[in-house]
C-alpha cells in the first residue's frame, strides 16, 4: 500500500512540475468538412447554453458511408435543458456544414472534397426525406452565409479566442454565455433563437423543436449549390433518449415499416425478426402486425391497442 501511495505521489507531483492536469478532457474537435449538430432553447432552462455535436464529415453522409447510430447526447441534453427535454417545444436542433465559402480558384478542394461553395443544412420534417427543398441561392448569398458559418466554427479552434472547448464524456461540447461570453457573440446563438433563423440566408430557420411527442424528432439534410434548390441527403434523428441517428427512407416503405421505425428498441434490435410483421419484441403473445392494426405498441407488453368484439 505504501509503495502504491509512493508511486501516486510521485506521478501528481511530476504532472505538477510538468503544469500537466492529473485528469483532463480532451478538445472538441471541429474540421471545415465536418456535419455540427447544435441544440438550443428558446426559453426557459438553458437558454445562455448550446450544445454541439460532431456528426462526422459531410462526405461520409453525401456517400452513403456514414453509421447509423452517431452518439447519445442525452445526459448533455438533460444537463443543459433539464430531465425533460424532450417534452420542451422551446428546445430546438439543426445542423449545417460547409466545404467552403470561397470559389475553387480560392480554396480548391482535396481529394474526395466537394467543390467550391457547398452547403449541407437541415429543415424540419416530420418523415424522413419529406421536406421541402431549399429554394435555389446564388453564389453570393451562399458566400455571405458562409461568412457566418466560418465565425461559428471559430469557435471551436484554438487562437484569440482562448483554448478549445473541452468534449464531455459522450463526445459533445457545452457552450455557456457566461462562461464564453466572446464565443456565445460567434456563435449558432447570433442567429439563434432570437432572429428565428441560423445563419440569414436560411429563411424560416434550419432547426425543429421537441416536444411534438412520438419517440424521435427529424430534420433532412439538404445539399445546397449555386442557383440549385437544396437536394436531400439524410435525415437526423434525435430519440427520446438522447440517440442520435442517421436515417434515410427505404424505397418503397410500406405503413406498417415507418410504424416500425418510430419505437427505437425496435430499430436497434440486433434481432431482424423483432422488426418483422411476426415477431413479439415484448413478448406478449401478439405478433406487430396487430399491434399496427390495433393501435398497440410492439416494445410494450401492457398496451395492446383497442380490440372489440
Amino acid at each position: 500500500m505504501k509503495t502504491t501511495l509512493s508511486k501516486l505521489s510521485i506521478l501528481i507531483s511530476a504532472c505538477i512540475a510538468l503544469h500537466l492536469p492529473v485528469s483532463a478532457q480532451d478538445p472538441f474537435d471541429f474540421a471545415a468538412v465536418d456535419l455540427l449538430l447544435g441544440v438550443q432553447a428558446s426559453a426557459g432552462t438553458g437558454t445562455s447554453t448550446n450544445v454541439f455535436f460532431n456528426l462526422g464529415t459531410t462526405m461520409s453522409f453525401r456517400d452513403g458511408t456514414n453509421p447509423e447510430i452517431l452518439g447519445n447526447i442525452g445526459q448533455d441534453l438533460a444537463d443543459a435543458f433539464d430531465s425533460n427535454w424532450f417534452e420542451r417545444a422551446d428546445v430546438r436542433f439543426g445542423v449545417a456544414g460547409l466545404r467552403s465559402q470561397f470559389t475553387d480558384t480560392l480554396e480548391p478542394p482535396q481529394e474526395g472534397e466537394d467543390s467550391g461553395r457547398r452547403w449541407y443544412v437541415s429543415r424540419a420534417t416530420n418523415q424522413p426525406g419529406q421536406s421541402s427543398p431549399w429554394s435555389a441561392l446564388g453564389g453570393n448569398s451562399l458566400q455571405l452565409g458562409g461568412n457566418d458559418f466560418k465565425s461559428l466554427a471559430g469557435i471551436f479552434v484554438e487562437g484569440q479566442l482562448g483554448n478549445r472547448l473541452l468534449k464531455t464524456p459522450s463526445g459533445a461540447t457545452i457552450l455557456n454565455q457566461v462562461e464564453e461570453p466572446v464565443r456565445w457573440s460567434n456563435g449558432w446563438s447570433r442567429w439563434n433563437p432570437s432572429s428565428g433563423s441560423a445563419f440569414s440566408i436560411w429563411s424560416g430557420g434550419i432547426e425543429n423543436n421537441f416536444g411534438q411527442g412520438g419517440n424521435r424528432v427529424l430534420v433532412d439534410v439538404q445539399l445546397a449549390r449555386p442557383s440549385n434548390a437544396g437536394t436531400y441527403v439524410v435525415t437526423i434523428a434525435i430519440e427520446s433518449d438522447g440517440t442520435i441517428r442517421a436515417i434515410r427512407p427505404s424505397s418503397g416503405s410500406s405503413p406498417f415499416d415507418d410504424w416500425v421505425a418510430t419505437f427505437p428498441a425496435l430499430v436497434s434490435s440486433p434481432n431482424e425478426a423483432d422488426r418483422t410483421p411476426e415477431g413479439d419484441f415484448d413478448k406478449d403473445g401478439i405478433p406487430n402486425i396487430r399491434e399496427f392494426a390495433f393501435g398497440g405498441s410492439p416494445v410494450s407488453a401492457s398496451d395492446n391497442g383497442q380490440q372489440q368484439l
